[in-house]
């Protein structure tokens, strides 16, 4: 089962349920999603899927660039790192999805 959620919520909450994927827009709320690295450590070490929403839709300018997105996808996995996620579990559970 999988769970998408295009905005901003208590990612503690949603982590925790029985979703095997949980797809969010990382584009627009990164920065918010980082904030709960425990409950994010937890998800993958059960074999949890995150599906990075990484490619904007509404907020798309036609400036992003295949480096832009990387940028800001690395960006997203050293924050995580940082907070005590390895980074072989951020690759190997990872999906890449538009926002």
């Amino acid at each position: 089962m999988g769970v998408h959620c295009c905005g901003n919520t208590d990612w503690s909450l949603l982590l925790s349920t029985k979703a095997d994927i949980i797809n969010f827009d990382a584009w627009g709320f990164l920065e918010r999603f980082s904030l709960y690295p425990e409950a994010v450590k937890d998800f993958l070490s059960r074999g949890g899927v995150l599906a990075w929403g990484i490619v904007p839709t509404s907020e798309f300018t036609g400036r992003e660039t295949v480096e832009v997105l990387m940028e800001k996808l690395e960006a997203g996995f050293h924050d995580l790192m940082d907070k005590g996620i390895p980074e072989k579990i951020l690759h190997e559970r990872c999906l890449l999805t538009p926002s």
